[in-house]
């Protein structure tokens, strides 16, 4: 027999990627159903175009400048149940592809093996592996699955589904990111497969990443107080903030600006791109790209907010009920409640920079390194932990100053909510580089099994007696565990260069 399989895509301003998405994704679906949420940057017209072909797409679109991808998601699948009839639903964004060589007989083998033998599983959990833009990708190739070639050694702790056809309206969700669905009458039947993998590209360049994360916090902003709370896409807050405040700091600093993730540990694994050649796609400029995206989104917003205060009863009054609010946001110096105030003749220097850590898993705050690792040092107080590395020989937590520094005190917050977990972190040492990849040397070790205390008043404080200087600083626990501090603060003075 022959297994039908539909995929459903959400796109937003993707014109770099989504016409290498639909002609490999072609060669596993009979049909690819996108949503488009107000592209502004050719996306579009890049799909008109491939419809033309003949490739077999539908697009449907819902101009949403605030976070709703459930609704958008679940639509499209039960769309596909209506018109199409499918055995199974493939759960893509723009930026992933389906690499199935480590399957016997290939995706349409697996799937059809279940439906064959009338097997119950319903969901398919399928993990990302991320392809990170490096020096030594061909700059000029527009087709992102042949430019970038350098993935990271082993898939993220986040998966995304293939569903089972026809289950019910009305009581299937398909969550955020499409990374699991839930149904309302039941549990559904699932199950994980580690070797088929979806190929991620989700930072193709520095321009590209800053149009995400702009557009993905304003997004969340503008769906409310409520969402901001549920840390809906919170990793992209920091960057976010720091692009508003200090603009220079990212946009002046080379690492950031340049290959920020290449690093030696990764592989070059190039998929087995199964798309023709592109037509319809222009030779990379995502420096223009981004201010279209950005320009479109933008409108989308400020025309939104137009509508509603025409349109829905009492909104001008209230809007014009805030702008006549009058706040005291300035008096006498305070501090963050339950974090010390700062030391004297120091600077807060996790200010602008860049964090990681060793590793994600299943606790994490936030789905990367990058971004869990970055909400240690967030203005806002994670409760119980900030991040969560998984579990292993010797986890670490580092973040990058992006010019020399001089540290003077380092402060861990521990997790005081629970006994066992707070001894986790009880030995470690601090270590500093002086540029990205090179060798650490050790500046302090924590030798006892005695757990200090966090937002308690009682953090661990590290002062060194001549000011340290450096241009990384990493904590590593000294033994097998997980890493999950709660706060992370560091204070000196910033060296000028030249």
């Amino acid at each position: 027999m022959s297994v039908k399989i539909v995929a459903i895509t959400r796109v937003l301003n993707e014109a770099d990627v989504i016409e290498a998405l639909v002609r490999h994704t072609a060669a596993y679906v009979q049909h690819h159903i996108f949503m488009d949420n107000g592209s502004a940057d050719g996306t579009l017209q890049i799909l008109e175009a491939l419809a033309r072909e003949g490739l077999p797409i539908t697009v449907f679109q819902s101009r949403a400048v605030t976070f709703n991808e459930a609704d958008g998601l679940t639509f499209m699948y039960h769309h596909a149940n209506r018109e199409h009839a499918p055995d199974w639903v493939l759960c893509v964004d723009a930026d992933e592809f389906i690499d199935d060589r480590k399957i016997d007989g290939g995706l349409r083998a697996y799937l059809e093996n279940f439906t064959a033998t009338n097997d119950p599983v319903e969901c398919i959990s399928i993990p990302m592996v991320n392809y990170i833009a490096t020096s030594r990708d061909v700059a000029d190739e527009p087709n992102v699955a042949l430019r970038m070639t350098q993935r990271q050694p082993e898939p993220l702790d986040a998966y995304k589904i293939i569903l089972k056809g026809g289950l019910p309206e009305g009581d299937l969700v398909i969550q955020h990111g499409s990374h699991w669905a839930s149904m309302t009458s039941r549990e559904l039947v699932q199950i994980k497969n580690g070797d088929l993998w979806l190929a991620h590209y989700p930072e193709r360049s520095s321009f590209q990443y800053i149009a995400k994360f702009v557009r993905g916090w304003s997004k969340v902003l503008a769906t409310g107080p409520s969402e901001v709370a549920k840390k809906t896409a919170y990793h992209y807050q920091p960057a976010y903030e720091v692009l508003r405040d200090r603009p220079q700091d990212l946009l002046k600093n080379a690492h950031f600006m340049g290959f920020k993730n290449e690093h030696d540990a990764n592989v070059r694994d190039p998929i087995a791109y199964k798309g023709g050649p592109l037509t319809h796609t222009g030779a990379p400029d995502e420096a223009m790209r981004a201010t279209r995206v950005l320009m479109g989104f933008f409108q989308e917003l400020a025309t939104s907010h137009g509508r509603i205060l025409e349109e829905v009863p009492g909104a001008r009054a209230q809007v014009r009920a805030w702008e006549d609010e009058v706040t005291r946001i300035l008096d006498t110096p305070g501090h963050t409640p339950g974090v010390l105030a700062p030391p004297p003749d120091c600077v807060d220097l996790t200010e602008g920079a860049l964090t990681n850590q060793s590793s994600v898993s299943k606790w994490s705050v936030s789905p990367t390194t990058e971004s869990d690792s970055a909400n240690a040092i967030a203005k806002e107080i994670f409760s119980p932990y900030a991040f969560h590395t998984g579990e292993e020989e010797h986890p670490w937590w580092s973040i990058d100053f992006g010019k020399p520094v001089l540290v003077k005190e380092v402060r861990i917050y521990n997790r005081i909510d629970d006994p066992a977990c707070a001894a986790r972190g009880a030995r470690f040492a601090i270590e500093a580089s002086d540029m990205p990849f090179s060798t650490w040397t050790e500046l302090f070790r924590r030798d006892s099994d005695v757990a200090f205390g966090g937002i308690d008043g009682k953090p661990f404080i590290w002062r060194s007696a001549q000011p340290a200087p450096m241009a990384l600083l990493r904590i590593r626990l000294l033994e097998g565990k997980m890493m999950h501090f709660q706060k992370i603060e560091v204070f000196g003075t910033r060296l000028q260069t030249v």
